[in-house]
């Protein structure tokens, strides 16, 4: 299903007017798990730099959240202060930062601007909490214009609202909005300002159900998951003409809690994205444009509940970067070459507890530089760049 809104002139802006991607489902929040690994498994620690957006906070559940980067090396994503409000950031690839708050962003803990996805050209995709913890999806512009959207179908209490996750090269955001029933709904904003809401065909419609898009290509090709009425996550694939097609990972879980979770694609039309099996241990994925799956474990990658592999991104090359979780429940970073070779890495202060370690997120961009998050002994957020 489909319903396209047109935003233009003056009232686009008007109109157009989380700390984490904050979607409304508790099942598939993406976890951050392992231990200290062999140093011959990792690459040189000298290759992972560490930085901090001055202003961060310093404190558990403070600092710094990348969330992604492209081809120049400009990484986006916010940090939390010592208050617990969330502001927007660029990294340029020269460790120069630039920091922004939409003008209508609460100021009270765990509110504030949210920068989450950028393209080549310097755009990024995003949303902000307002001071009534509503959420609204944003542009912010390589110019520094801030341009806020709502969906006309999301709800507008607390915990509901509009977001954006990711903006392809065309200008082409991809996002998603939550309704008065806290359930999930896809959108897509064209740099033209048609914003189109969109639902798969079996996703359910209560609270923390519904249809989740990440990722999309250059041609405007989308990719996701739906969680169905059994609380069971599914893959899905939208043309850019708004046709889906839905699909499963043999092996993946038919009970709740379990499925497969489609994340990003690249211009290939390649999927990567992780399927959690009926222990709901995780495993790592590429689907090709054809439809054929690959599944694949970081060796390592312990078994249970939230534990094994997840595959997060996938770059033009087919290098594929996620992260393995340990018997500790402490995370890893790893890629994956097309070749199906695997190489592990760790920040040199990422913690080894519960979801503590070595967390990358977003895609890697067309060089292979992976960006994340490093959560230490102390639980305080710090981002990474990872680079050859």
């Amino acid at each position: 299903m489909n319903r396209t809104t047109r935003f233009s002139g003056p009232a686009a802006a008007a109109r157009l007017r989380i700390c984490a991607i904050v979607f409304p489902t508790v099942i598939f929040a993406l976890a951050a798990h392992a231990n200290k690994v062999t140093p011959n498994d990792l690459v040189p620690k000298k290759t992972v730099v560490t930085f901090d957006v001055p202003g961060a906070g310093t404190g558990p559940g403070t600092g710094t959240r990348p969330g992604n980067i492209n081809t120049a090396g400009t990484v986006v994503g916010f940090y939390i202060d010592d208050d617990f409000v969330c502001h927007g950031f660029l990294r340029a690839k020269d460790g120069g930062f630039t920091e922004f708050d939409d003008d209508d962003a609460g100021t009270n803990n765990n509110q504030g601007t949210f920068g989450e996805g950028i393209n080549d050209a310097g755009d990024v995709a995003g949303y902000y909490i307002d001071k009534d913890n509503i959420y609204h999806g944003l542009v912010y512009a390589a110019d520094g214009t801030i341009i806020p959207f709502d969906a006309p179908d999301a709800g507008t209490a607390a915990g509901e609202g509009t977001f954006g996750i990711h903006i392809n090269t065309k200008g082409s955001v991809v996002g998603g909005y939550t309704d008065g029933d806290k359930a999930n709904h896809g959108l897509v904003l064209t740099a033209e300002g048609d914003l189109t809401e969109f639902d798969v065909s079996g996703a359910g419609t209560g609270a923390g159900q519904g249809t989740f898009p990440i990722g999309i290509s250059a041609k405007g090709v989308i990719s996701g998951y739906y969680v169905d009425p059994g609380n069971v996550a599914h893959g899905f694939v939208r043309k850019a003409k708004g046709a889906i097609k839905t699909f499963d990972v043999t092996g993946a879980g038919t009970g709740a809690g379990a499925g497969t979770v489609a994340r990003d694609i690249n211009k290939a039309g390649e999927i990567a994205g992780f399927y959690i099996d009926a222990s709901l241990t995780h495993h790592g994925f590429v689907r090709a444009a054809d439809g054929t799956i690959t599944t694949f474990d970081v060796p390592g990658a312990a078994s249970g509940a939230g534990l094994g592999t997840y595959a997060f991104g996938i770059n033009s090359a087919g290098l594929v970067t996620g992260e393995w979780v340990d018997s500790n429940r402490a995370a890893h970073g790893y890629q994956r070459a097309a070749t199906g070779k695997i190489t592990k890495f760790d920040a040199a202060d990422a913690g080894t507890g519960d979801d503590q370690g070595t967390h990358p997120l977003g895609s890697p961009n067309k060089s292979g530089a992976i960006t994340g998050v490093v959560l230490d002994d102390n639980n305080v957020n710090h981002g990474f760049l990872f680079s050859k």
